[in-house]
């Protein structure tokens, strides 16, 4: 029984965080994407299709992860292995928000150099 609650538990807490944490970088990440795709219905679909991947990616893997947990007996094993297991969906989020950021950077900055060498020449 402690198991059920425990899976319940995570479910709702890892659905809960990954819906409401995407749906944070999808209305603040639209400025960058509008910032670096100038066209806005272009920016506004990748921001779009980012988010569906998002999602996928973080619910998929939070759905597969409880296929190894191994029974719960009380509710301190509950407690460990909930908060290692929502931490580790914590990091992933974290990881691919960088990545994310990494990349709209280097894509900017990228975008910044080509608009410097195309109207300064290539003297730079």
């Amino acid at each position: 029984m402690i198991s059920i609650i425990s899976y319940s538990l995570y479910l709702i807490i890892t659905f809960y965080i990954t819906i409401v944490v995407g749906w944070k970088f999808y209305k603040l990440g639209l400025v960058y994407l509008k910032n670096l795709i100038k066209d806005t219905l272009v920016s506004e679909s990748t921001n779009r299709i980012l988010l569906m991947g998002y999602y996928l990616v973080n619910l998929g893997y939070a759905a597969l992860k409880l296929n190894g947990w191994k029974p719960i007996n009380n509710y301190s094993e509950m407690i460990s292995v909930l908060s290692v297991q929502i931490g580790v969906i914590l990091l992933i989020l974290c990881m691919l928000h960088y990545c994310n950021m990494g990349i709209i950077y280097l894509l900017r900055k990228k975008q910044l150099k080509n608009h410097k060498n195309k109207h300064y020449g290539n003297n730079i």
